[in-house]
C-alpha cells in the first residue's frame, strides 16, 4: 500500500512538472496548433494512469494499479537520476 501511494504521489509531481511547461507553453505560444495534438496525448496519458492507478487500487486491483503507474514512475526516476548525476558529478559547465 506504501509503494502505491510513493509511485502515485512521484506521478503526480512529473504530471505537474509537465502541467507548468505546457501552461508556460501557452502564455509563449510554443504550444501551437502544430504540436497541440502530441500535447493532449501527453496530457491525456498523464490523467488516464494517475485515475486509473487511483481506480484500480480502489477496486482491489493492486498490481495492475502498481503496473499502470510504472508506466510514468520509471522515466521520472531515471530523469532523476540523470539530474543528480549531471549536478553532484563534479564535471565542469563549460
Amino acid at each position: 500500500m506504501i509503494l502505491f501511494w510513493i509511485m502515485w504521489a512521484v506521478d503526480a509531481v512529473a504530471a505537474l512538472v509537465i502541467l507548468y511547461f505546457f501552461v508556460i507553453g501557452l502564455g509563449d505560444n510554443t504550444v501551437s496548433d502544430y504540436n497541440a495534438g502530441l500535447w493532449m496525448t501527453i496530457l491525456g496519458v498523464l490523467t488516464i494512469v494517475l485515475t486509473g492507478g487511483l481506480w484500480l487500487q480502489s477496486h482491489q486491483y493492486p498490481v495492475a494499479a502498481k503496473l499502470l503507474l510504472l508506466v510514468i514512475f520509471v522515466p521520472a526516476m531515471l530523469y532523476l537520476a540523470y539530474i543528480l548525476m549531471v549536478l553532484f558529478r563534479g564535471g565542469r559547465w563549460q
